[in-house]
Parts: structure tokens; sequence; C-alpha cells
């Protein structure tokens, strides 16, 4: 019996040894997989911080593009203003070069017409009705027309032509007087209407 209980007692030290071996095993296994744990969990952390760093660099690189489009965007609005007021600055100056050059026209007609009010001739013409070359020249018959109507609708605006006298006397011939005779001359003054 003494044997049965060696052999009991060994075996009880053998379940017991098989047991502290399981539980360090064991322990060992739960140290193995915190350890790996402790691991991925850093591993994951530092794959969220990652994530997060490049997600914020991301949404800089995005702000950074939208900036730009929006730059592009105030560069092109920009660029269209200055063509609109490059555009606009080359219409006043051709308008004001046609109108210099229809007021040198009408000016000149109506010289020729004896108008003694210029200003209000170039208001009373229609720029419109008369037809302009690219040359910034006006059809003169046409202007010639206009200022002909004018002149019959506004006569005040124009001068009528007053017979030019070359001497003294109206109605008398125009004679030498060295080749007359003191006979010639005696009968032109007696011939002069007496005031």
């Amino acid at each position: 019996m003494s044997e049965v209980t060696d052999q009991a007692s060994g075996q009880a030290e053998l379940v017991s040894d098989e047991s502290v071996e399981t539980k360090e095993t064991q322990q060992a296994k739960d140290q193995v997989s915190y350890d790996t744990y402790k691991k991925v969990l850093s591993e994951a952390k530092a794959a969220k911080a990652k994530k997060a760093e490049l997600e914020a660099e991301l949404q800089k690189v995005r702000q950074s593009e939208l900036e730009v489009k929006g730059q592009d965007k105030q560069l092109i609005e920009s660029l269209r203003k200055q063509l609109a007021e490059k555009e606009q600055s080359d219409r006043k100056m051709k308008e004001h070069y046609a109108f210099n050059s229809f007021k040198n026209t009408v000016s000149a007609i109506g010289t020729k017409h004896g108008c003694i009010d210029m200003e209000v001739l170039l208001k009373s013409v229609d720029i419109n009705s008369v037809e302009m070359n690219d040359d910034f020249t006006f059809n003169e018959a046409d202007l010639e027309r206009e200022i002909a109507q004018l002149a019959s609708k506004k006569s005040y605006l124009f001068q009528k032509k007053v017979p030019t006298v070359k001497d003294g006397t109206p109605g008398m011939k125009k004679t030498e007087t060295k080749k007359l005779t003191i006979d010639d001359m005696a009968k032109a003054i007696a011939s002069m209407p007496k005031a």
C-alpha cells in the first residue's frame, strides 16, 4: 500500500506539476497574448493617429485647391472687368473721335451755307441720321441734305447773301475815270440821283 500511496503521491505530484506547467504555460500564453494585444493596440493607435494626420493634410490640400480655384475665379473676374473697362474706353474714344469728325464736317458745310450759330446747328443735326464710314468720315451729301432741310425750317440760323457793293453808289457801272473826258464826267454827275 505504501507503493500505492507512493504511486498516488507521484501521480499527484505529476498532476500538480502538470497543472503548474499548464498554469505557467497558460500565463505565458496570456502574457504573449497581452503583449501582442498591447503591440496591436499601439499599432492601431499609431495607425489612427497617422490616418488623422493624413486626413488633416488631405483637407489642407483640398482647401488650397479650392483657394486656387477661387483665385482663378477672382483672376478671371478681374480680367473680365479689365476687358470691359478697355472696351468702354475704346468705345468712348471712338465716339469722341467720331463726334469731332462730325462737328468739323457739319461746321464746314454750315459755313458754306452761311450758318451764324454752329452750336445750335450741331445740336439740330442728328448724328445717327448720317452714314459714317469706317474711317470716321461722314457722307457729305447726306449732311448737305440735312442742313438744307434745316435752312428751310430754321432760316434764322442762316444768313441771306447780301449783294456786295463795289463802290459807294449803288447801281452805277464801274468805269475807268482816267479814260473819261471832262464832258463824260459831267454827264455822269448829272445823271446821279440827287439826295
